[in-house]
């Protein structure tokens, strides 16, 4: 009785938490779990949340989601509204279902009116479960999986994976869910189309360069992952004074007007799409960069790559291993703080020099 109680207490505190419609929502999840019968036998649908990860997460799972699509199997991503652009470009994905914090059922049987069958969360942190629950409950799917979790999510999921390799890159999950699924194991490379007019520009932009391409990414979505300005623009013309290199500087307009460096062999990149961008990546010789995005689509061109990360953690796992490069030609320099700012610069252009 006593933990019948306090499951019942870490409901209310919940709902308190992140809104009384919730007070709903976890009741009628609860019961969708205790009387759904596990397994479907032949699946026509996913749906897998991504509601609050970033593209860099979508690169990572884009051979997942090819995986299903080669099957024939219907693929929808619920994905956070200003990262619908990159999976309307994957030939892989069916459905984009934008998220939105007034999300309802209405709104995702404008995108998709047909029964889905599975709705999939490959990551279970603790901080974004309201955004996952509320999902759970309008796709109203058949069947639900996800990781880990705490009991709000372990209670809502019809399957719950306990997933606790803590070595494995977040890929190596999809091992679990095929055997949860009862479907053959096989690799599955990051898989994205990349627009004609992307590799075009990247081309034209290259054409006029002279020497190796160094592509240098400096600043990620936050201040411990990112360089500063002033270790940026010193690291830049550090490389920039390598024999027969050219140095490409990626980043958005405001952060690159900040590094502010005139040099006839540093070039800014020019304010274009972030698929203009990555196709910069393929006609380089080395990638170096804080930024996982590009760190990831540097895996998809088998690129080499220098990628700096921090010794942040997510849970239990370490986001430099979880979140890592993932292949062969990547090498991975982890600051001893949760600061990648820290990294010396010596270590970084050493780094650059000897894998050019």
């Amino acid at each position: 009785m006593k933990k019948i109680i306090n499951k019942f207490s870490v409901f209310i505190q919940f709902g308190q938490d992140n809104g009384l419609v919730f007070y709903k929502i976890l009741p009628m999840l609860i019961l969708r779990r205790i009387f759904s019968n596990w397994r479907i036998k032949k699946i026509k649908s996913v749906a897998f949340l991504m509601p609050t990860k970033g593209i860099g997460d979508g690169i990572i799972f884009s051979g997942l989601l090819n995986y299903f699509h080669k099957r024939n199997i219907k693929v929808i991503v619920v994905c956070a509204e200003r990262n619908v652009f990159f999976y309307n470009a994957l030939s892989s994905v069916d459905v984009v279902i934008p998220f939105t914090d007034d999300i309802h059922k209405k709104n995702i049987k404008n995108f998709c009116s047909d029964k889905i069958d599975y709705t999939i969360d490959m990551y279970g942190d603790d901080l974004r479960t309201p955004q996952r629950i509320k999902c759970l409950y309008f796709i109203n799917a058949r069947k639900s999986i996800a990781f880990n979790g705490n009991g709000v999510s372990r209670a809502c999921f019809t399957k719950t994976i306990i997933y606790k390799e803590l070595d494995k890159h977040l890929t190596h999950r999809a091992e679990y869910l095929f055997n949860i699924l009862g479907l053959p194991t096989e690799n599955i490379p990051y898989k994205i189309d990349f627009p004609k007019t992307s590799l075009k520009f990247a081309d034209e932009f290259v054409s006029s360069l002279k020497g190796k391409v160094i592509s240098f990414a400096p600043f990620a979505s936050n201040y411990n992952r990112s360089l500063s300005v002033e270790k940026a623009r010193s690291i830049a013309l550090r490389l920039s004074d390598l024999s027969d290199v050219s140095v490409i500087i990626l980043g958005s307009k405001f952060q690159l007007n900040e590094l502010a460096i005139g040099k006839h062999n540093i070039h800014m990149l020019p304010e274009v799409n972030f698929y203009d961008a990555c196709a910069l990546i393929d006609k380089s010789e080395i990638l170096l960069s804080v930024d996982t995005s590009f760190v990831h689509m540097a895996n998809f061109f088998q690129k080499k790559c220098i990628a700096l990360y921090n010794m942040e953690m997510w849970d239990d796992f370490t986001i430099n291993v979880v979140f890592g490069p993932g292949y062969d030609k990547a090498i991975k320099i982890v600051s001893n703080t949760y600061l990648v700012r820290d990294i010396e610069d010596e270590i970084i252009v050493n780094a650059v020099i000897e894998e050019c």
